[in-house]
């Protein structure tokens, strides 16, 4: 039975699955480029009894209508995938279900000594995934089918949390599909890429954010550039506006509100007003010593987190509940204790928050030339067009309030350089 469906006779002779359910993943021309800078090549496609290879763009076979093939995934009611972030530079996404939102799979395990081989020697040709033989191809994602079928994901995979397969998904594709301006020669003096092509078109270099971390807070690193901790010693001159001028909103003692959102506390006036902010960030992140557990703060999240530890360590819950729904079974956090606990809730709760904001924010943005370019933790950075500054920053800070976070705005004309207004 042939396995390399290559004509839209083949493709109609498929039909959809029985259970309505099946298992993608789109090979594009080359894995190491950011997707914003590839197209598919391949599709392996999964109904559940077999395993399929869609020729879209590939030497060894004739090639499919793209748009065809589109069509055929999003006839399906589930398509389970490994990184929808990914599949959402190519397909709707709507039906899409990640199933690295159970466990993350790391993919490049799977390799065959041909995909090793040439990813080592010529990652640098653009079209690298067309020179590798299709059976190499079908080999691996057989045996990542046959992994993922043994682990149970498919079992499970209704399972997928909601939030994190559609809200947060969305959010950061939206935000990493911008890319963030740069000055071509500044930046290849501070920063060592691992190949420009990968990363860099013209004036934009592109960012990529890790959404698979236990506590749901997404990483930011692409290409040799950690994009979540970029450097202050003028590395940051590097990045500039593709339209305007950048504008910064940044969060005003975010974790020390955060926290006391989480355990119902209100400050009387500003959080370091009440609690020094030395003595809050070493009680917060330290643990609460002695000398400062009397400050009214500290005695209301001892007693909040002395019962989220019972509630971990009890064996009815036996994990950590966040914000998204998501548990954290005990066994995955290596020498719990409380303040470990209170990390991962900050952690769960600022990303969380955020991508509420972000979701409404991006609405906002919709038709506009202003986009977000980089989010880091406690902050978002704009590429603001002229024309809109004055109707859209503030109804972007009014956003960025409604749950009770105040903000500061910095502006400058690179990221270096920016100055609170």
């Amino acid at each position: 039975m042939y396995y390399i469906v290559e004509t839209k006779e083949q493709l109609q002779y498929l039909e959809k699955p029985e259970s309505n359910k099946g298992f993608i993943n789109i090979i594009t021309t080359n894995d190491n480029h950011h997707p914003s800078f590839t197209k598919p090549c391949l599709v392996y496609y999964h109904d559940g009894d077999k395993g399929y290879i869609l020729s879209i763009d590939h030497s060894e076979a004739f090639k499919l209508d793209w748009d065809t093939v589109k069509e055929f995934i999003s006839s399906i009611d589930i398509v389970y995938v490994l990184d929808k972030k990914y599949h959402l530079y190519f397909l709707p996404g709507d039906n899409l279900v990640d199933l690295n939102f159970i466990g993350y799979i790391d993919e490049s395990q799977f390799d065959t000594k041909v995909h090793t081989d040439f990813n080592h020697d010529k990652y640098y040709i653009k079209e690298l995934n067309t020179l590798i033989p299709i059976p190499k191809h079908y080999e691996k994602w057989e045996n990542i089918y046959k992994y993922l079928d043994e682990k149970l994901y498919f079992s499970e995979g209704s399972g997928t949390n909601s939030f994190l397969n559609n809200q947060f998904t969305n959010v950061f594709h939206q935000i990493e599909k911008n890319g963030i301006g740069i000055d071509p020669r500044k930046f290849n003096k501070h920063f060592e890429v691992t190949w420009k092509d990968n990363s860099i078109y013209g004036n934009t270099v592109f960012t990529q954010y890790n959404l698979y971390n236990l506590t749901t807070r997404p990483s930011n690193a692409f290409n040799g550039v950690n994009f979540a901790a970029l450097p202050k010693d003028g590395a940051r001159e590097s990045f500039e506006p593709n339209n305007y001028v950048f504008v910064e909103f940044d969060y005003s003692a975010y974790h020390p509100r955060i926290i006391a959102k989480m355990i119902s506390y209100t400050f009387e006036g500003e959080p370091y007003d009440e609690v020094p902010k030395e003595i809050m960030f070493q009680n917060i992140y330290g643990g609460i010593r002695d000398e400062y557990a009397w400050f009214p703060f500290f005695v209301k999240l001892n007693e909040w987190l002395d019962n989220k530890w019972k509630e971990f360590k009890s064996t009815h819950v036996n994990s950590l509940i966040l914000p998204t729904g998501v548990t954290i079974p005990q066994v995955k956090i290596e020498n719990p204790n409380k303040n470990k606990i209170l990390s991962y809730l900050i952690q769960a709760y600022e990303t969380y928050y955020n991508t509420l904001t972000l979701e409404r924010i991006l609405k906002l943005l919709e038709g506009k030339k202003t986009k977000i370019v980089l989010y880091t933790y406690d902050s978002i950075l704009l590429d603001v067009e002229k024309s809109e500054i004055k109707k859209l920053l503030p109804l972007i800070k009014q956003e960025l309030e409604v749950d009770g976070f105040p903000t500061r705005m910095s502006v400058g004309e690179n990221y270096g350089a920016l100055i609170q207004k």
